[in-house]
This record gives C-alpha cells, sequence and structure tokens, in this order.
C-alpha cells in the first residue's frame, strides 16, 4: 500500500465524516479513488462462511478495544500473586490509557505491522529481524539475546540445551499474550489463524509456546461466527495438537466446569496439577523454580485462565476478565484474551457499553509502533483482505454488498504432530546470515520507548545540557510509538545535544540516521548529527541540517576505522521558542 494512498483515504475519511455530520442525513458518495479495487460479484459455495465488510470491521474493532480493555484492566493485578483472589477494582474508562503502553497490545500490532510491510506471507525469519529491531524491553535480556546470538526462527524458538544457547523460555506466553492478530485477521478460518500464529510465535516459543497462541487466535477466528462459549473454546482446542499440554490443561478445566466445580476450586485444581506437579515445570524461572518464587508464564496456564474466564464470566466482559484476573499471574495477557474474544461474540463495537471505548484518545501512538487507535483499525482493514485472498477466499459483492468469503477448506484447522519441550524433537539449525546480521540495529532503545520517567535520561542516553532535553510522552507530535525527545533551546550560543555509546565493528561501513522536527526558523546548521570517538575528543565524521517543519529522516554514513565503539550524537543551536524533537534512531552496517 503506497503512503500516497493512506494518505489520500486518511483525507477522504474525515471529508466524509464532516460532510455526514453537516448534513445530518446520508453522507453525499464521492467517486472513488482511480486506484480503488472495483469488486465483481461473488455467489458463495455450500459451506462458505460470509461476512460483510462492515460487520467484519465493527466485530474486529469490538475485539481490539476488548484486548485493550482487559490488558488496561488485569496490569493493576500483573505478577501481584498466583491462585485465586477475587478484584476488587472496577472498570474506569480512562483506564484504557494504559494499553498504549502494554505489551499484549504492541506485540499484537507488531505482527500486523510486518505483515502489511511484507505481506502475508512473510517468513518467520524476516519478521524476527523486524521484530528484534523495534527492541521491546519485555524481549529484552531473553529473546532479544536469541536473536542477537544469531539464531534465525524457527530454531530461535528451540528448548534451551547444554550444548545450545537458544530459548530458555519456550514455553512461555511471549507471543500467545499479543496472539489476538492471528484471529482478527482471519474471521472464521481457523487453519490461516493457526498459520498466521505459529509464524511470529515460532519466532521466540516452541511446544505449547506456540499452541497456546493457536489456540487464542483459533478462538478469536471462531468468535466471527461463533456466540456459544464453549463451541468457541472447543474451536481453539481443534487448532492445537489433541496430546498437547494446552490441550490437557484446558480439557481439565472444562471437565471441572461440567462437574459444577467453582471457579476458585478449578483454577486451584490446574495449580495444583499443571503448575505445582514438577513433571510439568519445563524451565527455571528467573527467580526459583515455580511454585518457589519466580514468575508464571506458563502458555499451558495462560490458557486455563482464559478458558475460565470466559466460562464462569456469563459473556459479560468485566466479568468474565475479573475471572481470569482472579486466577493471578500473568492477570494482563490473560485478560486481554478474554475480553477481546468476547467483544467479538458478542457482536462488535457496535454493542460495547461506551464506557469501554470512551476514554481511547485518537492521538495516542501504540508503543514501538506507527498506529493509532484508528490507524490500527485500518491497517486490519487492509490487511484482511490479503489475508482471505491468500487462504484461498474472495473479497466481493455479495448480493451487491462487500463481503468477505471464506471457504470451506480454510474454516477447520489442521494441527501436526505434538512437540513437547520436555523433549523437543530435533531440528536443522538456523542461523542468520552476514547480510541478515547486518540488518540488525546496534543501538538499545533507539526509539527511547524504554524511557519510564519523563524528565530521565535511561538506558545509556545522555546529554552534556540535560536541562535543555526531556523525554515526550503520549503526544501527538511522536513520530513513532508513545514516546520522543525533545530539545528546547532558548539560546543560539548553546549547542544543546543527545548521545549514546554504541559498539561497532573495526572498518564497518555503517549509515547513522534519525528522525526530527523541527519548530522555529532555524538557521542552515541548527542541527548536527556526528559520529565521534566514546570520549566524544574526535569526530569521525559530521553533518549539518536546517529546519525540518515535519518528520524526516536524517542520515550520515561513515566507516568506524580502528575504532570498536563510537558515541552517536545530535547537537541542536536553536534560539527562544525554537525546538527539536528526535525519534527512532538507527545504526546499521550499510
Amino acid at each position: 500500500m503506497k503512503v500516497t494512498k493512506k494518505i489520500f483515504l486518511g483525507l477522504l475519511s474525515v471529508i466524509m465524516s464532516v460532510v455526514s455530520g453537516c448534513t445530518g442525513g446520508t453522507p453525499v458518495q464521492p467517486e472513488p479513488p482511480e486506484d480503488e479495487p472495483v469488486y465483481e460479484t461473488v455467489t458463495p459455495a455450500s459451506g462458505d462462511r460470509v461476512i460483510s465488510m462492515a460487520e467484519y470491521v465493527d466485530k474486529m474493532k469490538g475485539g481490539f478495544v476488548g484486548t485493550m480493555v482487559g490488558v488496561s484492566y488485569g496490569s493493576t493485578y500483573e505478577f501481584r500473586y498466583r491462585g485465586w483472589k477475587w478484584p476488587t477494582s472496577s472498570w474506569k474508562a480512562d483506564d484504557i490509557k494504559d494499553s498504549f503502553n502494554q505489551d499484549d497490545i504492541y506485540l499484537s500490532l507488531g505482527a500486523l505491522e510486518a505483515l502489511e510491510n511484507y505481506g502475508i506471507d512473510v517468513t518467520s525469519r524476516v519478521a524476527g529481524i523486524e521484530l528484534y529491531n523495534k527492541n521491546y524491553e519485555y524481549w529484552d535480556g531473553s529473546n532479544n539475546n536469541v536473536l542477537i546470538a544469531g539464531w534465525a526462527p524457527p530454531f530461535s524458538g528451540y528448548p534451551k540445551r547444554d550444548n545450545i544457547t537458544t530459548q530458555p523460555w519456550p514455553d512461555s506466553c511471549s507471543y500467545m499474550c499479543g496472539g489476538a492478530y492471528g484471529g482478527l485477521l482471519s474471521p472464521g478460518a481457523l487453519k490461516q489463524a493457526d498459520y498466521l500464529a505459529e509464524k511470529f510465535a515460532e519466532i521466540v516459543c516452541y511446544g505449547d509456546g506456540i499452541y497456546g497462541t493457536q489456540f487464542v487466535a483459533a478462538m478469536f477466528a471462531e468468535a466471527f461466527f461463533e456466540t456459544d462459549v464453549m463451541r468457541v473454546i472447543e474451536a481453539g482446542l481443534s487448532a492445537i495438537p489433541a496430546d498437547s499440554w494446552t490441550k490437557l490443561c484446558v480439557e481439565d478445566v472444562i471437565a471441572n466446569y461440567n462437574d459444577g466445580m467453582s471457579a476458585e476450586d478449578n483454577c486451584t485444581a490446574i495449580h495444583t496439577k499443571w503448575v505445582e506437579d514438577s513433571y510439568y515445570n519445563w524451565t527455571v524461572w528467573p527467580k526459583g523454580v515455580y511454585p518457589g518464587d519466580g514468575i508464571l508464564l506458563d502458555a499451558k496456564a495462560c490458557a486455563a485462565f482464559i478458558a475460565i474466564g470466559l466460562l464462569y464470566g456469563d459473556k459479560d466482559i468485566e466479568t468474565s476478565a475479573k475471572y481470569t484476573i482472579a486466577c493471578g499471574s500473568d492477570t494482563d495477557s490473560n485478560a486481554a484474551q478474554t475480553a477481546g474474544i468476547l467483544a467479538v461474540m458478542n457482536g462488535g463495537y457496535s454493542q460495547m457499553e461506551t464506557k469501554y471505548y470512551a476514554g481511547i484518545n485518537q492521538s495516542y501512538k501504540f508503543k514501538y509502533g506507527p498506529y493509532t487507535f484508528d490507524g490500527a483499525v485500518e491497517a486490519y482493514e487492509r490487511v484482511v483482505k490479503e489475508n482471505v485472498k491468500a487462504l484461498g477466499g474472495k473479497v466481493g459483492l455479495v448480493d451487491g454488498v462487500l463481503s468477505l468469503v471464506i471457504p470451506a477448506a480454510a474454516q477447520p484447522a489442521t494441527p501436526g504432530a505434538y512437540q513437547n519441550s520436555k523433549t523437543p524433537a530435533p531440528m536443522e539449525m538456523a542461523v542468520y546470515t552476514d547480510g541478515e546480521m547486518a540488518q540488525l540495529r546496534t543501538i538499545k532503545d533507539p526509539g527511547f520507548e524504554m524511557q519510564s520517567n519523563g524528565s530521565a535520561l535511561e538506558y545509556a542516553w545522555a546529554s552534556t545540557t540535560p536541562s535543555k532535553l526531556t523525554m515526550v510522552r503520549y503526544s501527538e507530535d511522536t513520530h513513532n510509538g508513545i514516546v520522543n525527545a525533545r530539545i528546547a533551546n532558548d539560546s543560539a550560543d548553546i549547542f544543546a545535544d543527545i548521545y549514546k555509546l554504541a559498539d561497532v565493528e573495526r572498518n564497518g561501513d555503517y549509515v547513522y540516521s534519525c528522525w526530527v522536527k523541527s519548530v522555529g526558523a532555524l538557521s542552515a546548521d541548527a542541527i548536527k548529527l556526528s559520529v565521534e570517538t566514546t570520549d566524544g575528543q574526535s569526530v569521525i565524521r559530521s553533518k549539518t541540517y536546517g529546519a525540518q517543519g515535519q518528520w524526516t529522516r536524517l542520515e550520515l554514513t561513515f566507516n568506524s576505522g580502528a575504532n570498536s565503539g563510537l558515541r552517536i550524537r545530535v547537537g541542536f543551536n536553536g534560539g527562544s521558542g525554537q525546538v527539536l524533537l528526535l525519534d527512532d534512531f538507527g545504526l546499521f552496517l550499510a
């Protein structure tokens, strides 16, 4: 999708909103853009599932809001306790702001962005590079370490062995927590939901870590056409191997529920059998062996807690989320899936209480990505059309209504043989080539997204003029994500700056870049990019720029020479009322 088309369609949407608001009636229909496809009439075959684009968007949008609600509501309780404890707070509309900062949302949107940029058939190998370069703090020190070591997907998710340092937490919910994208893009198509879920989950997971993601994605997919909770859960189970621990664990939840067991006793039974029994412990957690003092991110347990919320919550979003949260541990990730699935099942955005979406700020971008709320919805709408075509379906007019047609062959999932992380099947090692490794970022926190304090510099970002520099959060001026840096210089005699130390290869050719936007009438050399020795005493190369009234990517090419470490720097020589905004730094081998 060309950027120009995105801009045109965005302006068109604004114009239509204004026209509709002014007339108070049916909006005037403009001529379609020249590059807008002309849809043909489609006659569905027997067994096809059909959903209009309008209904799809409504349900997808509701599911997206549901994940935002669940993660915001559950984040207060995340890892505060294990086992049963009923949450005492009630949902407030302003709570949803927290979702813009949550991994359970940005992981899902990271997959959506990769699919939009590279296509439905993007490989996990390419996606791994794309996601590594975002530098998710959730992956820092674990998943990122596997990728930077050179292991490529799917081997990057293979369980760690004595002589192989790959994934230490293969059965974690590392992508399950963001698995909604697979189903939101595959309405009624469990096979395709499985495919998309595995593509991203295998970057960092194996076995039940992948199956947990597929379980979630399949439930979202089925929820577009099914309103019965038990059937949605069964659809999720149909997407994973029959003997996987995730499936067996959820089946225990269902059996306990059918026997009349309370939600609390059901949760306790799952903990006793599937968590506290050492036979099912597949890893040593960061602070010890569960049930010691470590945290519980086990995909099979997360799946069970989602199922408990769905079964006992009487299809009410807030009540169901509370049941999931009451099970403890990764409460926000699990509640996000519970609330999101129900929102789709219950009819979508148009059927939700306004309290759930009233607090959404349309100017905010989600952490680590380019999407606002409306931008994400529009991206889903674009990508789903390509996904339906890829799964063998059609996008066309059914009885004159633009619709998605899902063929019978794409509806059921076809899970393979179970791969258990405790006894993994042999897998051929996969490593990134030198050319692929050159595409990996070489600086940490390139977009300032790890900055937790707006007035403090963290993660090795520094300044010789710290009083001139702040980190701005939740600003509509942010280029990407929710944070950007801001230099407000009130004197042309002061050269304010921001810099960072970075490891480089000796005698390597590099491209150093950043995105900037300025305010005020700057001089022609007010902005300066430079690469210096680590002590800042010697400049390897520099380049100056004038005013940049819109977000613009500036870059500098250089050779590292004999240096193994360098300082990358941006300086700003501005006057009163002049401001420089910075975001999304890059340092890559050319």
